[in-house]
């Protein structure tokens, strides 16, 4: 099963969809915010991890500790079999030192209110299993990605303010993280998207029992430093906005980084928007986005690079199968050592 694909959007200037929302009482529930985990080395690497895609194999796993980062993100999603994948992710994870974020979602991505109670369950039964920190939701903000389905920022809110003070009930110390935000165009860019999801349950949100925000500031193939006054296609500059919302709803909370990456072939055949993914790029790219995480994050926002192997990221031909770190044959690419370097150097 795919675990997410991208795809090239022509501008949408309007999200009319009107979902009511149901009486959500997170008033009534303890809602303790844990802080975001401290270091527990003094390195850069304590704040970062791979997003591995739907799971994370022990080879991933070792990959992460050669890596030098401390965090794993998987997406075992509600639909499948059951949570024993989950479970041997978690149970390998912490053997090795790696600490676990799981991203809830739903196999098929599409919710309407009825999935309110069978995700919180869901994620309550992932939180049983010992995770470190929970996502809700991968790139919600996307409905082009999610097409044919629709997830309107009403409908957003209602499931994001339904399931997290109900899991935060039980699991008080748990990091709880909204779903990340991707590049996108018109009213879903992120920016202009986090308003009306805040904007659409206030109170709910005040009362969630959030720990951060999420957001995927994904800009390959172009430099993630560049495309200044562009923060619709360069979420690094929409960060600030995004902050600025929060602080003018009085809703200050730090942002998480979910999944960054860029495509690198290593046979050079990939060309997107007439720029050449090959591996070089791949590596420009990636110490950008870490230059950038470097400046513009805040004290104790992790980041998490896509993927550690090629083809983890998506079952079906395209870019995507080029986001690994390591080559399919298990030779590390020249990001890698980026990577691993600033993994490595002191906070």
């Amino acid at each position: 099963m795919a675990w997410r694909r991208r795809k090239t959007t022509t501008r949408i200037t309007s999200t009319t969809n009107v979902v009511t929302t149901p009486t959500i009482t997170a008033s009534t529930i303890t809602t303790t915010v844990p802080t975001t985990p401290g270091p527990t080395t003094g390195r850069r690497g304590d704040l970062m991890g791979i997003s591995a895609g739907a799971t994370a194999s022990t080879r991933v796993l070792d990959a992460c500790v050669d890596l030098g980062v401390r965090w794993v993100r998987v997406s075992h999603e509600l639909g499948w079999n059951s949570l024993t994948g989950l479970q041997k992710t978690v149970t390998d994870a912490h053997a090795r030192g790696l600490k676990v974020l799981q991203c809830v979602q739903k196999a098929g991505h599409a919710y309407t209110l009825n999935d309110c109670e069978p995700l919180t369950t869901f994620a309550l039964g992932c939180a049983g299993l010992g995770i470190d920190a929970l996502e809700l939701g991968n790139e919600w903000n996307n409905t082009p990605f999610m097409s044919p389905n629709s997830l309107p920022p009403t409908l957003q809110a209602t499931l994001s303010a339904y399931i997290a003070p109900r899991v935060r009930a039980q699991y008080p110390n748990l990091p709880i993280i909204t779903n990340g935000m991707s590049p996108a165009p018109g009213d879903y860019t992120p920016h202009i998207w986090w308003p009306q999801f805040f904007d659409a349950t206030p109170l709910a949100h005040k009362g969630a029992g959030y720990t951060a925000q999420a957001l995927h500031p994904f800009v390959y193939p172009e430099d993630p430093c560049g495309l200044i006054g562009h923060p619709e296609w360069n979420p690094w500059w929409a960060l600030q906005m995004i902050r600025d919302s929060m602080k003018a709803r009085a809703f200050t909370q730090p942002i998480w980084f979910t999944e960054v990456g860029c495509p690198g072939d290593p046979t050079g055949q990939t060309t997107i928007r007439g720029i050449v993914c090959d591996e070089a790029r791949q590596a420009f790219v990636t110490s950008q986005y870490l230059k950038q995480w470097q400046t513009l994050s805040q004290p104790g926002e992790p980041i998490f690079i896509a993927t550690a192997y090629d083809g983890d990221s998506v079952s079906v031909p395209g870019p995507e199968n080029y986001l690994g770190l390591i080559r399919a044959d298990g030779t590390k690419k020249p990001a890698w050592q980026i990577v691993h370097d600033t993994a490595g150097a002191a906070l």
